[in-house]
């Protein structure tokens, strides 16, 4: 039951966290957004 309750908070969070990361400044969202969004994903499968 637990995993469940993970694999959908990390979901929800990268929900969240993609769409925030898009609206990054075209000059800065590659290396920006790019980092957050793998620093995301680490954080949600650690």
């Amino acid at each position: 039951m637990k995993e469940v309750d993970a694999i959908t908070k990390v979901y929800d969070y990268l929900l969240w966290l993609i769409p925030k990361l898009e609206k990054f400044p075209r000059s800065q969202k590659f290396l920006l957004a790019d980092r957050m969004g793998n620093l995301g994903a680490e954080r949600g499968l650690a």
